[in-house]
Parts: structure tokens; sequence; C-alpha cells
């Protein structure tokens, strides 16, 4: 909410009517929402913003808080590694002087340097400052996590396919149709355009092509820029005449957005958002369980299981929290580095996950038993593992030699647990074959109604298969 809030002033100063900014926000919302975590990086949104926002407020309406701008890279460089994006906008801007005026702004020039000097004040000093480095090597088609992590994938290449079947398709072409209709119309009007306005489209144009986790840079320092050029192009006679002249003055087009904005928002808190677009994960409002080995940790908790244990990547973060057992890797790519996410990496190829297991000396191993069949497919192959719990969101498996005591967990003993009973595959085809197809009175229900995906079952059926 700060970062459009803020974004919205922008545009506001920049006198873009109220019709066209509400109506941008709304597929530039859709366009981001991959990354709509909560994660440091927010805030490196704001503190992005906040830096436009000084430099826009001097240049355009004689409004000078360039004092700020190293007190923004003090803070930004101790919450989060994207803080070089501030010398980037801050250089922007000093070299569109130079090609306008040939000449350097000696104000903005002292207080990027003292800019430069507040990000040593970090705990780390010069290697603090150095971290976008190692940042950027994840943007390297050579470095490993770049082929293997989902948000360093770039939204230009990445496609629905058999093994990841609920790639999220609506918010990657909503990024790639919208991206390519701001460049064309900041091209189409670019003797309008200042250096520092094309600068920044180009540079991060090309940082949101480079990984997905870069979308969110691209439109909120793009968006102003675009608007600004959709203004122009509409006061151009020959392009719109009247029209733009309407479409300028009326407010309605605002509304009509701002209630498009709204009604999503609707579909989201009901999750029919997400079940529209097959999405895995199914956020809406609060925490979405599915996601994390919650009843598995709880389990491990009660049974006293803090052994040594290889993860799941995505649970490390969960099990450092609610586990009793020190885990093997998490998210904290800086921290695990690529030697071990290497070794994380080739368990998933056929006969590798065994020797894993033995070099670490693991006594347990967890996994989301749907996204990890690689794993499930090794393990079940085994005879020295046995199945010690699983739900339908993971599976935990033991050694047979660690805690002897806890027996195998058996399905037919879950299922009864949970009410569940296995149908007849017949009768399982003919009850599918009998359920009509979605209408569009689903679809609006959608608005107001949960909609539930049984994605619980699914997983299930998988781990079942």
């Amino acid at each position: 909410l700060g970062a459009f809030g803020l974004t919205a002033l922008r545009l506001r100063l920049a006198h873009t009517p109220p019709w066209l900014y509400t109506l941008l926000f709304f597929p530039a919302a859709i366009a981001m929402e991959l990354r709509f975590l909560e994660r440091p990086e927010i805030l490196s949104w704001v503190l992005l913003i906040l830096t436009l926002l000084v430099l826009d407020l001097r240049l355009d309406h004689n409004r000078n808080f360039l004092f700020l701008l190293p007190v923004l890279q003090l803070f930004w460089v101790n919450i989060e590694g994207l803080f070089i994006l501030g010398w980037v906008v801050m250089g922007a801007y000093l070299l569109g002087n130079w090609f306008h005026f040939k000449r350097i702004d000696r104000p903005l020039l002292k207080y990027g340097l003292l800019s430069l000097a507040a990000t040593c004040l970090n705990p780390y000093f010069l290697k603090g400052v150095a971290f976008p480095l190692v940042l950027f090597t994840r943007l390297q088609g050579s470095n490993i996590f770049k082929h293997y992590i989902s948000e360093f994938q770039s939204p230009w290449t990445v496609a629905q396919n058999s093994s990841d079947p609920f790639m999220p398709g609506l918010p990657i072409h909503t990024y790639r149709l919208l991206s390519l209709a701001l460049l064309l119309v900041i091209g189409w009007t670019h003797k309008k355009r200042r250096f520092h306005e094309l600068f920044l489209a180009v540079v991060f144009f090309g940082l949101s092509v480079s990984a997905i986790r870069n979308v969110p840079l691209f439109f909120w320092v793009v968006l102003p820029i675009g608007a600004a050029s959709l203004r122009d192009l509409f006061a151009q006679p020959e392009f719109m005449g009247k029209a733009g002249a309407f479409l300028g003055a009326n407010r309605k087009i605002a509304l009509l957005s701002a209630l498009l904005i709204l009604l999503t928002g609707a579909r989201v808190l009901t999750g029919a958002y997400f079940v529209s677009d097959r999405r895995v994960i199914h956020p809406g409002l609060g925490m979405d369980e599915e996601r994390f080995p919650v009843q598995a940790a709880l389990f491990m908790g009660e049974k006293g299981l803090a052994a040594p244990l290889v993860n799941d990547l995505a649970y490390g973060g969960w099990l450092i929290w609610k586990g009793p057992s020190r885990v093997f890797i998490d998210g904290r790519l800086e921290v695990m580095r690529e030697d071990l996410f290497t070794q994380y990496r080739d368990s998933f190829f056929p006969g590798q996950l065994g020797p894993l297991l033995s070099r670490w000396g693991a006594q347990m191993v967890i996994f989301d038993h749907m996204m990890n069949g690689q794993w499930l497919a090794q393990i079940k192959t085994m005879p020295d593992w046995r199945l010690l719990y699983f739900d339908d969101v993971c599976a935990l498996y033991a050694r047979n030699d660690y805690r002897p005591d806890l027996r195998p967990v058996t399905w037919e003993r879950s299922l009864g647990q949970w009410g569940l009973s296995a149908p007849e595959p017949d009768t399982l085809l003919q009850d599918l074959a009998g359920r009509r197809a979605a209408s569009l009175a689903d679809w609006f229900q959608g608005f107001f109604r949960t909609q539930d995906y049984p994605m619980p079952l699914f997983r299930l059926g998988a781990f079942a298969d």
C-alpha cells in the first residue's frame, strides 16, 4: 500500500489524470502480484520510490530534499541488498543533467557521494557495500540458482510444462503485454522524454527481463514515465483529438478502474482468483497452511524427533521456527551458497538421495510429496527407511533404526482418522463424469463465496499413486 500510495503521489505531481493512473494500476498490480510476499524487498520498493520522489520534487517542483538521500541509503543498506538501485537512480539524474545542460549537478553529486559513504555504515562495512555483487551473480546464466530457483527465472522464458503444470499464467502474460505497451508508448513519445526517463526505462526493463523477482521494480520506476508518455500521446491532435480531451476530463473511467481493482480484490479474498489460474498457492487473506509442514512439525515436537534431517528447501523457514531439529537447507541462498545447493539439486537425480542422506548423517527426511516426486520415487525403493508421518502437505520418513518404538504409518489408519475412504475406481470415474462443467453463475459466485479447490485431496491422490 505504501508503494502504491507513493507511486500515486508521483503520478499526481506529474499532473497525470486520475483515470489514467488508476487504469494503469489495475494491470500493474496483477503483473506484480507474484512478488506480494512477506519479504524485505518490499521495503526496497518503498525506498526506491522515495528516492525517485526526492529527485522529482527537486527537478520539476523546485523543492530541495536532497539531504534525505543519504538518510534513505543508510536505512536501505541495513534492510535489503537492493540499495544499489539508489545509486543507479541518482546516477541517471546526474547523467541526465549533463546530457541536457552539459554541466555537472554539483548539489546532487555532493549528496550522491554522501549517500555512497552512508552505505558503509553497516555491520559488514565494505563487504556489506559489495553484497549487491553477490546478488548480481544470481542473474548470470552460469549460476545454479538462476536455473533452479523460480524467482530467478526470466518471465519471458518461463512456460507451463508437464513437470510444472501450475505455472501462474495470468501475472506472467499481463507483465509481458503491459511492459511492451509501456515501452512502445515511451518510444513513440521519445522526443518529449528526458534522458533519465529513457535511461531508467531501459535499465529497469532489462532487470525485469532477467528475473521474475525484478518485475515490480520495473513498474514502480516506469509507470510514471509511461503515464506521462500516454498523456503526451493523447494531447496530439493527430492521434486522439477530441477523444483525448474527453478521456482526460472523465473521472468516471477512474471510478470504473478503481471498481475493477476492488472486484479483483474480492476474488482474491474468496480464493477464486487463484483457483481460476490453477495456483498451488492460495494465500487470500491470512496464511496458506498448505504451503508449510504445520502438522508435521507438531508431530515431530510431540514425539521428540530432533535427530539430523534433510528437508525440502521450501520448508526450511517453517522448520527453523517450529521444528525441533536443525534444518538442512532453507531459502537464505546467500547463507546456503552454491556448493550446498548443488548437493541438494543433485539429490533429485536417480539414485542420489541416498548418498546425500548418508553424507550428512540424516536420520529423517521431510518433503512436499507432490512437488518433489523425484525424492518420493527414490525413497520408496530404499528398504532401510519407513514412512513415519504423512498428511495432505508433506511426508516424513525415518531410518528403520531410528526410534524403532514408532510404528510406520499406514494408509488405512490415516484415512480412517480423517474420515476418508478410497472409492472403487469405476465409481470414482462415474462420479467425475457426472459432474457438470463450471457455469457463468459459478464464476460470479467467486466474487462473494469462498472457492474451495480440493488441493489437499489432489496432493493425497498424487502421493498415493
